[in-house]
């Protein structure tokens, strides 16, 4: 590996009298900010939607990811009290006891406009004898090739981590792209990450298991990084399995990326992320930072980022920190002038409370041009859509982040206060949707397929609403009007739908769960194949998991027919 040690005597004196090489400016808007204490509810109370903590994602959220318009998000299990049983979910009458709860990684659908839970089918795990998920990647499913979620779980000290992946990308009438299954591998203690690494040109990584490597990318692999480690390590992407690792893609073999040499002692990963258009590598370890370049060949190159330590080539703000949480992500893509590719990171020396987000929250530049910008300190003015100036709340300093260049948001998770703040140097306006909502965001993501809205003029706001008014279905439970979106008060199914005709109610009514011929002793054969199959459409009671709860469900709805 090509490593540049060291600065110029003139760049280290500017570093030591306190002067910012190439430091540059920009501005982030607040969108908005979005609250998931429900997902961490210590106790049921009043109004919680879900008493049986369906959807608890652990005490703490911990790390979040992006894709298709919806929020992924997940947390630890930190030792405190479980939630209350609320509704007796144990099946013991009893409705004010603990019980044996699971940490799910939960989905949060449509959450640029009108946000729905929903829990990724497979990702609940039993605590306390484990901690929770630390880590997310998505990539989007291409045709029958399944990408999907992976995520890191953490069983806590000692214990094997958990590399698992899950195909949340779903087509037609719930239908899964391709009937795999749920992948769950063994790995390393430690392990950081992780991430989906689609190679030096974005097509893909040469990563024959076999070893018999012929020159053409394979696909992406999913790279972590485990303690003691000095370069990420390759898994299959297919099974999980550390096969790729084995033989091409760790530290250094075959032209695998490292991280650091073998002189280099700050070896404690905690995150690692991988741009996906030329496979450049950023990550933490104590609390430092540090980002590679990716070679043609698949090495890395170490970039001088105007360090703190010099010697290490890292950005460096206190070493041998051994705090968690600690994240990273690359803001490939960003695009005011004059700024380029940025590093979003948390400085996290501690855990201590009370830690202000714009101390915390830093930014650096990673692109060259010229050679002493890389690596500059990026001061970042917060401003709210009004052009006021943003404020946040004090935290632990734990923020975990996720960079969307499509929409060009920065998703921001604030553990402490179990807050994600959607951030864009774009100023938001208002976007209209077919169904007549008016959401105020970035234009970038208004026109995208995530949201397929209308941008509205600069300035304009969701006050009163702009957007046209038109009818469609309503669903009240099973009775079915026509009402424009505003008027609805139960579900709206969109503008131009219609109630059905007679003789086969489906808008409202799932006991016709074929929707063909109306409410008939097939609906009951088609649901079961569904079931036994395991297919999110399934899911009749909305839980998040297909159980046998949904049998009595359907059969409730069945003989209590459409109206």
């Amino acid at each position: 590996m090509n490593l540049k040690n060291g600065l110029t005597a003139a760049a280290a004196a500017a570093l030591l009298s306190g002067m910012c090489l190439g430091q540059t400016t920009t501005t982030l808007y607040l969108i908005k900010s979005e609250n998931f204490d429900i997902l961490s509810q210590a106790e049921v109370s009043a109004g919680v939607p879900n008493p049986d903590n369906t959807f608890w994602i652990g005490h703490s959220p911990t790390s979040i990811s992006y894709g298709k318009g919806r929020l992924f998000i997940s947390g630890i299990f930190n030792g405190a009290a479980f939630p209350l049983d609320g509704a007796d979910a144990d099946g013991d009458t009893v409705t004010n006891e603990t019980t044996p709860f699971q940490v799910s990684i939960v989905k949060v659908n449509d959450i640029l406009t009108v946000r729905t839970f929903s829990t990724v089918p497979g990702s609940r795990v039993s605590v306390p004898s484990s901690r929770g998920y630390v880590g997310m990647d998505y990539a989007p499913n291409v045709g029958a090739t399944v990408r999907g979620l992976v995520a890191t779980y953490d069983p806590g000290s000692g214990g094997t981590n958990l590399l698992s992946r899950y195909n949340v990308d779903l087509t037609g009438a719930g239908v899964r792209a391709a009937p795999v299954p749920d992948l769950f591998t063994g790995f390393r203690a430690g392990s950081a990450g992780p991430a989906w690494d689609f190679g030096p040109t974005g097509l893909g990584v040469d990563y024959a298991p076999s070893g018999a490597l012929d020159g053409n990318p394979d696909g992406p692999v999913v790279p972590i990084i485990d303690f003691g480690n000095r370069g990420p390590y390759g898994t299959d992407p297919t099974t999980l399995n550390p096969g790729v690792g084995a033989t091409l893609y760790e530290l250094g073999v075959n032209n695998g990326p490292r991280l650091a040499p073998d002189t280099e002692g700050q070896l404690l990963w905690r995150d690692l992320a991988v741009d996906r258009r030329n496979g450049n590598f950023a990550a933490r370890s104590d609390n430092t930072v540090t980002f590679c370049t990716r070679n043609a060949d698949g090495t890395t190159t170490r970039v001088d980022l105007s360090p703190a330590d010099p010697t290490t080539e890292r950005i460096v703000p206190i070493l041998g920190s051994f705090v968690i949480g600690q994240n990273i992500t690359i803001m490939s893509g960003y695009e005011p002038a004059g700024v380029g590719d940025l590093l979003a990171w948390n400085d996290r020396s501690s855990g201590a409370v009370g830690q202000a987000f714009a101390s915390v929250v830093k930014f650096n530049k990673t692109n060259r041009t010229p050679a002493t910008d890389s690596g500059a300190p990026v001061a970042v003015t917060f401003l709210n859509p009004d052009n006021t100036p943003a404020t946040f709340p004090a935290s632990s300093g734990l923020y975990d982040f996720h960079w969307d260049s499509t929409t060009q948001i920065l998703f921001v998770l604030d553990s402490s206060n179990r807050n994600v703040y959607f951030l864009s140097a774009e100023q938001p306006r208002t976007c209209c949707l077919s169904t007549g909502v008016c959401s105020l965001l970035n234009p970038t993501a208004c026109a995208s397929a995530d949201v397929g809205g209308t941008v509205g003029a600069p300035g304009s706001t969701c006050a009163a609403n702009p957007c046209s008014q038109t009818s469609g279905a309503c669903c009240n439970d099973t009775a079915c009007t026509i009402a424009t979106a505003a008027a609805c008060t139960g579900v709206f199914v969109g503008s131009g739908t219609t109630c059905d005709f007679v003789g086969n109610p489906v808008t409202c009514c799932k006991a016709n769960f074929n929707q063909a011929g109306g409410v008939t002793v097939q609906d009951i054969f088609d649901f079961l194949a569904a079931y036994f199959t395991n297919l999110p459409s399934a899911d009749i009671n909305a839980s998040g998991t297909v159980t046998v709860q949904d049998i009595f469900d359907f059969l409730s709805l069945y003989f209590a027919g459409c109206p």
